[in-house]
């Protein structure tokens, strides 16, 4: 499990869906009409930043913009999830909530032993936060997974087998193409030359993956692409990109006999790709604005930028991955 989603977002192609337009009054963004109230992000951000009081102008107020950027994507992200659950018909009841608050306070030394550990990893969640908005999200995502799971075919969720080699440049990308063409082995190369770290000292395995597994642009190319076919160069925020399919399966093949858990994730991954790339978003005056593509709010005049592009391409990173990392050691 990762905080990384929940706090910088899932890597998703999508239409810029009202970036550009202004929140309702007094409030800190609007996500498909629903309010997210001003006040919750600014009590959040005062308390996240108080130990800066003392510090240069020009830090504090980077560390406030960047707190406040942080936040309000969490909040944002909460929201669709939210808004998913209740078009399904997902309820979860505040008893429900309460539980898990007290399970996992016991679990890491009350309140004061939650704050410490949220504040050690820096994930931008206070206790409240934590209680109110991350784990009601969560247990949406355990209802709705559980759902989904009930009646998954693993069977019938097919996968494709990808590596690729991840590079900086066009120009480097196709003079791979071109070596591979004349017959350089693809797997040496991946691991001489991509700047993906993880993929590349595996000679670019990604594994096999079912659909929504990656960014769109690269998913494009992987789910039209034919096996044994070298494909690129492929542009996504990371870079560029040389891929090649190796193999097609099934779930069941992947996970070696059938997870409908693994399954129902699949299936949440492709819901919550599909809401994230169509919620319309606003943020408040002065907050920034919402980048659909990297599902979190950044500075005004850098929607699309992009993220690290050393960082893998899979969509690993989206916000369910990521709810139970605070508690992690």
């Amino acid at each position: 499990m990762r905080i990384r989603s929940l706090l910088s977002a899932a890597v998703l192609a999508a239409m810029l869906a009202g970036c550009g337009a202004a929140a309702a009054p007094g409030a800190a963004a609007t996500v498909d009409g629903q309010t997210i109230p001003r006040e919750r992000l600014e009590d959040a951000v005062r308390e996240l930043t108080a130990d800066t009081a003392g510090t240069d102008t020009q830090q504090r107020n980077q560390a406030v913009g960047d707190t406040q950027r942080r936040v309000l994507s969490f909040l944002i992200q909460a929201q669709i999830i939210r808004n998913l659950a209740d078009e399904r018909g997902i309820e979860v009841s505040e008893a429900d909530e309460q539980a898990r608050y007290e399970e996992e306070l016991e679990a890491y030394g009350g309140e004061e032993g939650l704050a410490e550990l949220l504040a050690t990893q820096q994930t931008g969640l206070t206790v409240d936060l934590y209680r109110d908005v991350l784990i009601p999200a969560s247990l949406r995502l355990d209802v709705l997974r559980e759902e989904l799971a009930g009646g998954v075919d693993v069977e019938e969720v097919e996968t494709r087998t990808v590596r690729h080699i991840l590079v900086e440049t066009q120009e480097e990308a196709q003079e791979i193409v071109d070596e591979l063409d004349d017959g350089a082995d693809f797997a040496e190369l991946a691991q001489e030359r991509s700047v993906d770290p993880g993929s590349g000292a595996q000679g670019g395995d990604l594994g096999a993956n079912p659909r929504g597994a990656y960014v769109q642009e690269f998913e494009d190319a992987v789910w039209s692409a034919q096996v044994g076919e070298v494909v690129g160069p492929v542009e996504s925020q990371f870079g560029f990109h040389v891929l090649e399919v190796t193999d097609t399966g099934t779930l069941d093949q992947a996970v070696g006999g059938g997870d409908p858990q693994q399954a129902a994730q699949a299936q949440v991954d492709q819901l919550l790709a599909t809401a994230f790339a169509d919620a319309d978003v606003n943020v408040g005056a002065g907050l920034g604005q919402w980048d659909p593509a990297q599902q979190m709010v950044v500075e005004p005049g850098r929607v699309g930028e992009g993220a690290d592009p050393a960082q893998q391409p899979g969509q690993d990173e989206l916000l369910e991955e990521s709810l139970d990392a605070p508690v992690e050691e």
